[in-house]
């Protein structure tokens, strides 16, 4: 049983290193960055947010699902990390990439504060899912937005 899971819970992340290779290189080759990141990341929102609906379906749904959210989310990291300095150059870069890490890093400490929260005053992990869902919601937009904005 152990081994099982093991192994099962190595198939999404094999899945994601795979995604992220073909997604970088697609990006590359089309010089656009934050479309190929705004996409996977709307699929990722959309997978959280519809998620506790499909555990009715049975283990298998409910591991593609999971599968597919953690490679769409996972996947465009590499592109994601090129855009602060895609955005600045310079010694700006510098400071860029400084404040990227800062949020990140203000983000691993709120996050699971406010998933705390929220599975605290409702009882349930899928209210805590549906909302990292709409916290991705919002970033894919903000990628979105930049894409048309910045033309990166």
């Amino acid at each position: 049983k152990g081994v099982t899971a093991v192994l099962l819970t190595a198939i999404p992340f094999i899945s994601a290193a795979v995604a992220a290779v073909l997604l970088a290189h697609r990006s590359q080759r089309q010089r656009e960055k934050c479309r190929h990141v705004a996409v996977p990341y709307f699929i990722t929102a959309l997978l959280f947010i519809v998620f506790p609906y499909l555990v009715s379906l049975g283990g298998v749904a409910t591991f593609a699902c999971l599968t597919v959210a953690i490679t769409t989310l996972t996947a465009p990291n590499a592109i994601l990390n090129s855009l602060a300095s895609a955005v600045s150059s310079g010694p700006s870069s510098a400071v860029s990439l400084a404040l990227y890490n800062a949020v990140g890093n203000l983000g691993g400490l709120v996050g699971p504060w406010l998933i705390g929260k929220v599975v605290g005053a409702t009882g349930l992990y899928a209210a805590a899912l549906q909302l990292l869902g709409c916290m991705v919601a919002v970033a894919a937009g903000m990628c979105w937005w930049m894409s048309r904005a910045w033309k990166l």
